[in-house]
């Protein structure tokens, strides 16, 4: 399921001469400075669900130069990984099943796991994980389809496209349109999640309508220089905002200190 071949579709495309990782450079810097504003003083980081690394690069380039344990369950994109951040000295790498972690009780500061859940059969168990591996004050961030999105409202589900290329499928929401997501759901089913394993939330909310085109009688291109040059402009300054109509739900929650 989660090849080499999965990974470099997905996430290492070149688009007009600017790889993935140019493109999306402004959202990893984000996500980042949210991490250490959070917990400025980590020292240890642990990465859920690495992907390809790009967020790997950022996370080990904080201030203080903190220890990243870069984890994916596939053995195929860790080698990836491993060699696209070779020159970096500051990460490990280590096959992980975020359901059930090796890492030995409050050993981290901060727990990063950016479109993971939604792939996890039972991501509660997640939760509780990081809530354990965490110190007390230890930030965990989340992101995730939000099904309450425009794209959710406008786009379809199309379940019969399983299996076909994701150029094939632009009228079907994001969040449907990789086969590998088996569980998304609403904002406040989170919440429970999250909440239940002894986690208090921070800041939530959501991202923006980066998901183009939305709407067939519009032409693709002005949808996307409006959508996705709004997106990166309101990323920059907020992150994300606390409203429910973007299309990736995030949050940032801590273990309380008596945790």
């Amino acid at each position: 399921m989660y090849t080499k071949e999965y990974f470099e579709k997905k996430y290492m495309d070149s688009k007009l001469g600017i790889s993935a990782e140019s493109r999306r450079a402004y959202l990893y810097k984000k996500m980042t400075s949210i991490l250490h504003h959070s917990f400025p003083q980590a020292k240890t980081i642990v990465e859920i669900g690495t992907g390809v690394g790009y967020l790997t690069k950022h996370l080990a380039r904080l201030p203080g130069s903190p220890l990243v344990v870069s984890t994916d369950v596939s053995d195929s994109v860790l080698s990836i990984v491993r060699e696209n951040l070779a020159d970096i000295t500051n990460v490990t790498f280590c096959k992980v099943d975020a359901q059930k972690q090796p890492f030995q009780n409050a050993t981290a500061d901060i727990m990063a796991a950016f479109d993971v859940v939604e792939h996890l059969k039972e991501p509660e168990k997640l939760f509780v994980e990081a809530f354990r591996v965490l110190r007390p004050g230890g930030i965990l961030m989340i992101s995730t389809p939000n099904p309450s999105s425009l794209g959710y409202r406008v786009k379809g589900h199309y379940p019969e496209w399983a299996g076909r290329p994701e150029e094939e499928r632009m009228w079907q929401w994001f969040g449907f349109r990789d086969d590998t997501h088996v569980n998304i759901r609403s904002i406040n089913s989170w919440r429970e999640l999250i909440r239940s394993a002894g986690f208090e939330i921070v800041r939530d909310g959501t991202d923006f309508w980066w998901d183009a085109p939305y709407f067939k009688y519009v032409p693709t291109i002005l949808q996307n220089i409006a959508c996705k040059g709004t997106h990166r402009l309101l990323t920059k300054l907020f992150g994300f905002l606390p409203w429910s109509y973007g299309e990736n739900f995030l949050a940032v929650c801590r273990k309380p200190v008596g945790g």
